[in-house]
């Protein structure tokens, strides 16, 4: 990856790189911008999803949760972001 030429366009505020993923044959074009946007052969990635997943969180943990509730063995920690908490029991 690292012999591979990375190219910024300082008038777009975009970064343009290709290269060939592991196990990949082809190659691959890979793109991002100052808008968030990121591109993978010239296809929109969508960058909105779970993050994080534990055996200890029931369901999925959404991007940027308020709060994550962990258990474990009959006992539950509740991290909440806002508040800037953590609560054991």
């Amino acid at each position: 990856m690292m012999a591979n030429p990375l190219v910024y366009d300082e008038v777009n505020h975009q970064v343009n790189y290709i290269t060939k993923l592991y196990l990949e044959h082809s190659t691959t074009s890979l793109q991002a911008n100052m808008t968030g946007l990121f591109l993978v052969n010239d296809v929109i990635v969508d960058l909105e999803y779970p993050r994080f997943w534990s055996p200890y969180v029931l369901g999925q943990i959404e991007r940027k949760p308020e709060t994550i509730m962990f258990q474990f063995g009959g006992h539950a920690l509740v991290i909440n972001y806002q508040q800037k908490t953590r609560i054991a029991s």
